[in-house]
């Protein structure tokens, strides 16, 4: 007798209805547990909230019309950069920007990689390919072929044909189920992701404050990933962890080059700074000092003071016969 099969066909058509039903709620992650796949605790409320769909609509939209109105705005000023791009802060604040998302892009995949470890069943599993494909496309529930939680919406409630998993008294999966992706840490690291998408459209800004254009695809992008990850961790749909995971790693190779390329820049800059202000300081100091003796081997010292605006030259003093040796002065004057 075979063992569990794959079969492969179309989703269902009431899958495909405007607009979509708003059952299941998307769920939680703990609030209390604190370990690497919560490190703290999200407000149920605060995790709905951001869910709903006029959050990241209404973003997207005001993104994309701002982003049109700055670049007709830099075509009229031929490009030029703005104020606060020639601030000198204005470099360090975008490599600790580049910094912090390459650290926090990093540590998303760290989680994600985690998280899969922790479900993956391996190809050497008894129920083979039908084990891999029901750890990564059921994403509720415990580990184990049968034992996942999934939401029947013909009758609108969560259920498991493992009749020893019981759902919470509210009728949701526990979220002390282990061995899924959706509590092995993706409902938190992708909801944090989902925020992120927020925050990366500073990466816009930093550009058309240099006075370039944002280009459509750029624009297309930032509006384009608010958006899916919007629909994957509101609908919690089992393909959103290959979101999460893929961009993460892209993102920290990225913006970690990025980084790299503008602290060199910064570096040879201040560099280049401090060499100057150096070269300020040797010229606009008092003086070369020269010594001097007279016949009787009494030493006279003699200074000599800075004038700015004679070339570089050096001076001789002319009375030989009561001196011996001269005075070098190698600043502007002396």
């Amino acid at each position: 007798m075979s063992g569990p099969q794959v079969y492969f066909g179309l989703p269902p058509s009431e899958l495909f209805t405007f607009p979509p039903s708003s059952q299941p709620q998307a769920l939680p992650p703990p609030i209390k547990e604190r370990t690497f796949r919560a490190p703290f605790g999200i407000s149920p409320w605060l995790f709905n909230l951001a869910m709903r769909p006029w959050v990241p609509a209404l973003f997207a939209l005001t993104y994309i019309l701002t982003v049109f109105a700055l670049n007709a705005v830099n075509r009229k000023r031929n490009h030029k950069p703005w104020w606060i791009a020639r601030q000198p802060f204005f470099k360090p604040f975008v490599i600790l920007h580049n910094v912090s998302l390459a650290i926090y892009s990093f540590a998303t995949f760290i989680a994600m990689y985690r998280a899969l470890r922790h479900t993956w069943p391996g190809f050497d599993n008894p129920n083979g390919l039908a084990g891999v494909a029901d750890s990564l496309c059921k994403i509720h529930g415990p580990r184990g072929l049968g034992d996942a939680a999934t939401y029947n919406t013909t009758i609108n409630i969560w259920e498991s044909k493992n009749a020893l998993i019981h759902m919470t008294p509210n009728g949701t999966p526990d979220h002390t189920d282990v061995g899924r992706l959706w509590n092995e840490g993706l409902a938190f690291w992708g909801w944090i992701f989902y925020l992120s998408k927020f925050y990366e459209v500073l990466d816009t800004f930093i550009i058309v404050a240099k006075g370039k254009r944002s280009a459509t695809l750029q624009t297309y992008h930032h509006a384009g990933a608010m958006l899916c990850m919007w629909a994957g961790m509101r609908y919690m749909s089992p393909p959103i962890w290959m979101f999460v995971f893929i961009n993460s790693f892209i993102h920290a190779l990225m913006v970690s080059s990025y980084s790299l390329v503008l602290w060199e820049r910064l570096a040879n800059i201040l560099k280049v700074h401090v060499l100057h202000s150096r070269s300020r300081q040797r010229q606009g100091s008092q003086v070369d000092q020269a010594w001097s003796h007279d016949p009787s081997d009494r030493p006279v010292r003699f200074r000599c003071k800075l004038r700015r605006d004679p070339p570089l030259r050096a001076v001789r003093y002319p009375d030989r016969d009561t001196l011996q040796g001269s005075c070098h002065c190698f600043f502007r004057g002396c």
